[in-house]
């Protein structure tokens, strides 16, 4: 039985997967047809790949890790790291932080170096 909090998960779920799906048109409307009004667009898209591409992708693979875990095992998230239990919503605001900035550190490592920050 599907309690409201399920419920508004989904909800939640599908909002984010249809909004991620018109970043992903948005993206190759301007990639794969540029016209001169797109092409300001497109050079930056092509100019900062991992920003524009890896990062929304890494906040959607977090997103979804975390929504679909507790949904798969039918168990809320739980850490407990030494002493200090997290459990609830906080547990799953930590799981998400800590998957985007795995993520993210990955999409940085892998990156091209014509298109890491100079420093």
């Amino acid at each position: 039985m599907k309690t409201v909090l399920d419920c508004v998960t989904i909800v939640l779920l599908f909002a984010f997967i249809l909004s991620s799906v018109a970043y992903i048109v948005f993206l190759a409307v301007h990639l794969l047809r540029p016209s001169k009004w797109s092409s300001a667009v497109t050079k930056a898209i092509i100019a900062n790949g991992p920003s524009t591409l890896g990062l929304p992708f890494a906040a959607l693979g977090s997103f979804t890790l975390v929504v679909a875990l507790p949904l798969a095992s039918d168990k809320p998230l739980k850490f407990e790291v030494g002493g200090l239990t997290v459990d609830g919503p906080s547990s799953q605001i930590l799981f998400w932080i800590l998957a985007f900035l795995a993520i993210s550190v990955a999409i940085r490592l892998v990156a091209p170096p014509s298109t890491k920050p100079t420093e």
